[in-house]
């Protein structure tokens, strides 16, 4: 370790990087983690780490090269049957992996998007909160950055190319997993002409603001005229006066306790 880190850092923290960094550096490409799963990986402490394999380059020191190079001259047809059937093994072994990290990986996504809860009147900002965050975690989040990208010509170079391809991808699951997160009957309220998720995202908030204010306004206008009838506990009268304002206060507008006293006084029979 580093001396000027000296005791700022924890040990648990420093091993699962060391492992992270081991899992990238395996033989086999489609047994390394992608981007996505390494940002998951060093930010969820609940997603139990896979057993890396031995990483293909290890230092010798010349003599120690050698000698491998000469027992690897010498060998004979019974070490090299021996040679093959290990190899065997351990392409099985790596096949084993990649469907183990394969299953991990799919878990991981549907988890990810069942986190986000459904969207109501009530809940847009942790909505879009939860949204962002995972789509950022999966690395699809580009599409939300980005209105669009240049249209493609003859010219256009393989770099290009492959940024048109991750954007339209991007832009593709974002709006599968926004229409997940929203109720089937809002969809269809959502003009069809709309082809980014961008755009649609932002039709959402738009729909959303109107949504609150009327809300926010069907609330007051709720509080304002309760009038107790004589039907009933009191005292839960009174609570329900409450949890009416502290549903305003969700949505930013606080009522003083002295308004609120009054509004119950008044609210009594004379």
């Amino acid at each position: 370790m580093d001396p000027n880190l000296k005791d700022s850092y924890s040990t648990n923290e420093v091993l699962r990087c060391i492992h992270i960094g081991l899992l990238c550096v395996q033989e086999y490409a489609n047994a390394r983690p992608s981007m996505a799963s390494i940002v998951l990986l060093l930010n969820s402490y609940s997603v139990t780490l896979p057993l890396p394999q031995q990483p293909p380059f290890l230092a010798r020191s010349r003599t120690e090269l050698d000698q491998f190079t000469s027992q690897a001259m010498a060998f004979s047809n019974e070490d090299k049957v021996e040679l093959e059937a290990n190899d065997r093994r351990r392409d099985f072994s790596h096949e084993a992996c990649q469907d183990s990290c394969a299953i991990s990986s799919a878990s991981n996504i549907t988890a990810n998007i069942n986190s986000i809860p459904m969207l109501n009147v009530t809940n847009f900002k942790t909505w879009h909160e939860n949204l962002q965050i995972v789509l950022g975690v999966m690395d699809l989040d580009i599409a939300l950055r980005v209105s669009s990208l240049a249209p493609l010509t003859d010219e256009s170079s393989s770099d290009e190319k492959r940024d048109i391809e991750r954007w339209e991808k991007s832009n593709r699951m974002c709006l599968m997993i926004i229409k997940k997160a929203i109720p089937e009957a809002f969809r269809g309220t959502i003009s069809k002409t709309i082809k980014t998720a961008k755009e649609f995202l932002e039709e959402i908030k738009n729909r959303f603001a109107k949504n609150e204010k009327s809300e926010t306004s069907r609330l007051l206008a709720n509080l304002i005229s309760m009038r107790y009838k004589g039907n009933g506990n009191i005292r839960e009268y009174i609570m329900e006066m409450s949890h009416l304002a502290s549903k305003l206060r969700a949505h930013k507008l606080d009522l003083s306790e002295d308004l609120l006293v009054h509004l119950v006084l008044i609210s009594l029979p004379t």
